[in-house]
């Protein structure tokens, strides 16, 4: 299981949470990061998110389908 797949399975588990409680998530609220590196002459910068592939998918009650959370570029 990679870090993406352990932080969705990690997330459905805060939903489940919220549904048992009468609540809901709100997805449009949610954002995420992926933050990788490449090296340039010993230097690290950040990756776009052109150059890293990824996903972060989650439900904001138990019983709706899944969302994609949006994901923002670092700068």
């Amino acid at each position: 299981m990679n870090l993406l797949q352990h932080a969705q399975k990690n997330d459905q588990k805060h939903s489940l949470y919220l549904h048992v409680s009468g609540g809901t998530k709100a997805i449009e609220k949610c954002l995420w990061y992926y933050l990788s590196f490449r090296f340039e002459k010993g230097q690290a910068k950040m990756k776009k998110i052109s150059e890293i592939e990824g996903e972060l998918k989650t439900k904001s009650s138990f019983k709706i389908l899944l969302e994609i959370v949006p994901r923002y570029e670092v700068e």
